[in-house]
Order: structure tokens, then C-alpha cells, then sequence
């Protein structure tokens, strides 16, 4: 079944671009027009970038106690950029990839999802700092409008929320056990009239709380393991 997917994936692909290939050309001309010192500094900017995120991945994980290999985390944290965009959800759609990988070499899908969490708020945390750089600019030249302030406060209560859950799983399991199932029940109530059955587990999501809380006991016991997946998060944002 799996191999089917995969062929029916790469047809409906080759359709896509067939039926775009008009599109496939421009870009074609584009880069045959452009200035090829330029193009590859770009590859090379980005590359950069994808590595900065990769390491970043392999501070966070070492941080919690998991050992994974930068070559590993390369492709998946690519995977887990490209999920963000095609299903954006506040960057969360990514951390299935990371979860899946925890099955595969049998670790803790709890600890590795809470790795991509702390990836996400570190993230938004060194974002908010250029960001509140550039809203003090737009105040000061009266640029400040309605939208980029909204925008601002919902990426400050997504981060908000982030950090309440992962100091919630440092001070108590239970705690965040209790929490994750009721919003378990949540989903539940909202997805139940269209599938009929629950589609998050209660029983999972204590679970969950129990590995997650693990790796961030050990997380702060040693504050300190932080420095680095946030030196990175910044250098991150400063490549941006």
C-alpha cells in the first residue's frame, strides 16, 4: 500500500508539472539570466541555513538526553521545513516527521517531540527579538500599522502557550498529563460528529506527558545544556 502512495505521489508530480510547465520554463529562463556568482551564493546561504537548523536539532536533542547524527536530522529537519509550508500550523505540521523517525529507531516519541517544541520556541523566542527591533523602527518613523501588531501578538501568545506547557512538564508530569488529555477531549468533541469515534487518545497523551517529562527533568537539571540550541536559534535568525 505504502509503494502504491508513493508511485500515485510521484504521478500526480510529474501531472503537476506537465500541466505547469510553462511556469518550469520561466524559472528556467530566469536562472539562465541571472548571475551565476550570485545563484550559487544563494545555494550556498541556504545550505548554510539548513545546517544551522540541523545542528540546532542536535543541541536540542543532546540536550534531552537523545543521540542523533546531524546526517539523520539534515533531511528531516528539510522534511520538517517543507510540512510547515505546504500544512502550515505555527511551524507544529513539522513535528511528525521527527516523531515518526522516534519510532523507527525505537526512542522516545515523547522526548522527540518535545525536542521539535523546544526547536519551535527557541525559534519564535529569537524571532520576537529581531522582531521587536523591527517594530521599535516602524514606531519610530510612525510606520507601525494595526496588522504587523496583531500579527506580533499572536506569534507572542503561540510562544506563550509553547512555554507554558514545557515549564508545565519540568514542574509536574501529572500536570501536563492532566492538561494534554483535556485537550485531547478537546479535539475529541470537535472531530466526533464527522468520524464517529475519538481521534486522540487520552490514555497516549499521559503517556506522552511521562516521556516528555523525562527529558526535560534532565533538561533542568543542566540549564546550562541550553546555550547552544539558543546561540544557534539567534545565528539562525541572523542567516535569515
Amino acid at each position: 500500500m505504502r509503494k502504491f502512495l508513493v508511485v500515485l505521489l510521484f504521478l500526480v508530480g510529474v501531472i503537476f508539472i506537465i500541466a505547469r510547465i510553462a511556469e518550469v520554463q520561466a524559472i528556467v529562463d530566469t536562472l539562465q539570466m541571472g548571475d551565476w556568482r550570485f545563484i550559487l551564493l544563494a545555494v550556498g546561504v541556504v545550505s548554510l541555513w539548513l545546517l544551522t537548523i540541523a545542528f540546532s536539532y542536535k543541541a536540542i536533542y543532546s540536550a534531552l538526553g537523545l543521540d542523533e547524527k546531524v546526517k539523520l536530522l539534515l533531511p528531516m529537519a528539510s522534511a520538517s521545513i517543507f510540512l510547515n509550508v505546504v500544512a502550515p500550523s505555527a511551524g507544529v505540521s513539522g513535528v511528525a516527521v521527527f516523531i515518526e523517525q522516534a519510532k523507527r529507531q525505537k526512542y522516545s516519541t515523547g522526548k522527540a517531540a518535545i525536542a521539535s517544541a523546544l526547536f519551535v520556541l527557541l525559534d519564535y523566542g529569537a524571532f520576537l527579538c529581531v522582531l521587536t527591533l523591527g517594530l521599535i523602527v516602524l514606531f519610530r518613523r510612525n510606520s507601525l500599522e494595526l496588522g504587523e501588531i496583531i500579527a506580533s501578538f499572536v506569534l507572542l501568545i503561540i510562544s506563550a502557550i509553547l512555554a507554558a506547557l514545557i515549564y508545565l512538564g519540568m514542574r509536574s508530569t501529572q500536570r501536563l498529563g492532566r492538561t494534554l488529555a483535556g485537550m485531547a477531549r478537546f479535539v475529541n468533541r470537535l472531530v466526533n460528529p464527522f468520524l464517529k469515534r475519538d481521534y486522540v487518545s487520552e490514555a497516549r497523551a499521559y503517556e506522552f506527558a511521562k516521556e516528555a517529562g523525562d527529558g526535560l527533568r534532565l533538561l533542568m537539571k543542566s540549564p546550562k545544556r541550553l546555550v547552544l540550541p539558543i546561540g544557534l536559534a539567534l545565528l539562525k535568525q541572523g542567516i535569515m
